[in-house]
């Protein structure tokens, strides 16, 4: 998906499309703060937005405003990962890598689960 004009590679967990954070910052030159007591990251932007969140918690704190998601922000060994739908609602993003990715794999999966029976 491209994020900011900036492609970011998303990643499929548990059937739901989340985003390094790693990657993310790097990408768009974020400064992210971790505060180990309250499992708490700040990222501030070069536009100077301070989001919050929280590992395992299933919202993000844009200033006064909440951005919800049926999915939580979770720890990928020395990563967090961020479900899509909280980036697109933070970052303007455009064409989800997403479906162009799934239609060749499930091609692929069909006749090798044929060729099986």
């Amino acid at each position: 998906m491209s994020v900011e004009g900036r492609d970011i590679e998303v990643k499929p967990v548990g059937g739901v499309d989340y985003v390094s954070l790693n990657s993310l910052s790097k990408k768009l030159g974020l400064s992210v703060k971790y505060f180990p007591e309250s499992k708490m990251y700040k990222v501030i932007g070069s536009d100077k937005r301070e989001i919050r969140f929280v590992v395992d918690k299933r919202a993000v704190v844009v200033g006064d405003t909440f951005i919800r998601s049926t999915n939580p922000v979770i720890e990928s060994g020395d990563d967090v990962i961020i479900p899509v739908e909280i980036i697109s609602g933070l970052y303007g993003v455009s064409a989800p890598v997403k479906s162009e990715k799934k239609k060749p794999a499930e091609k692929a999966s069909k006749p090798g689960a044929a060729a099986l029976s």
